[in-house]
């Protein structure tokens, strides 16, 4: 049931837990690879269900790239919330403006946790994600990797 990336939804998550992303020149296709761990160091762009916290405490779905939880995440993590796909921010870093959706406050929104439904390497893995996307416990030249990175990505993706 292969199907384009943007149109993920939480039933999809839900009937399998890790997926593979391939580029299918304008459109990311989602392929359902199933079992629940992903390669420490895949040749392949791989996402996985995960289970995301608010600052308020209210759980939510979505999906994140486990490559590297610490630093460069190569797909912004998603949140999947009343249909849509919200990205923990936009290319500049800052929180996009559908998460006011989820909360009254981005006080109650970040920092976000996430908790993978798979292993990376056979290791579970978490990450918090601040306000400004960096990850709240990582050193600076952690945080500095991860949104250097992330406009990489985003300035790539182009006017999609």
């Amino acid at each position: 049931m292969t199907k384009p990336l943007a149109d993920l939804n939480i039933d999809d998550l839900e009937r399998c837990s890790v997926w593979r992303v391939e580029d299918e020149g304008e459109v990311e296709m989602a392929v359902p690879v199933g079992g629940e761990d992903v390669p420490a160091e895949p040749d392949d762009l791989w996402i996985v269900r995960t289970r995301f916290r608010l600052a308020g405490g209210r759980g939510m779905i979505g999906y994140a790239a486990p490559g590297d939880w610490g630093g460069i995440d190569v797909v912004p993590p998603v949140i999947i919330h009343d249909g849509q796909q919200l990205a923990l921010g936009d290319e500049t870093g800052n929180p996009t403006g559908a998460w006011d959706s989820l909360a009254p406050s981005l006080a109650q929104v970040f920092p976000v946790q996430a908790d993978p439904d798979a292993t990376v390497g056979g290791e579970r893995v978490s990450r918090r994600y601040a306000r400004d996307g960096s990850d709240p416990d990582a050193k600076p030249e952690e945080a500095d990797s991860f949104w250097s990175g992330m406009n990489g990505f985003m300035s790539g993706l182009g006017d999609l």
